[in-house]
Order: structure tokens, then sequence, then C-alpha cells
């Protein structure tokens, strides 16, 4: 019997899935992923706070 090919998941989905395996759900919830670099010494993912939860004194 033949198995139905899984249908591959949008690039979105899978960026969603492979951060929660790299950052903690926690950090999440305050910080968007806008970037990840990769040198020969480090890995480097670029997160910055959610607009919403910037303080205004901070904003302006």
């Amino acid at each position: 019997m033949e198995q139905k090919r899984k249908e591959r998941p949008s690039a979105e989905v899978l960026l969603e899935r492979l951060s929660r395996m790299l950052i903690p759900e926690e950090i999440l919830k305050d910080f968007d992923i806008y970037g990840a670099e990769e040198s020969l010494s480090c890995r480097e993912i670029e997160l910055r706070e959610k607009e919403g939860l910037i303080p205004k004194v901070l904003r302006d």
C-alpha cells in the first residue's frame, strides 16, 4: 500500500518551527526574528522587540 507523500510546509511555517527549536518560546513572545548570519566562528540571530512592546520613551 502506497503512503501519500506529505506536503512540504511553507517557508514561514518552517522558520517558525526552527525558531522554536533554537530560541525559547518565552523570548519569542516579546521578540521577532529579523535575521540570521553564520561565520566560521559563530552563528548570530538578530532579534528585535515587537513594536507594541517598546516603551514610548524609547521609540522617540
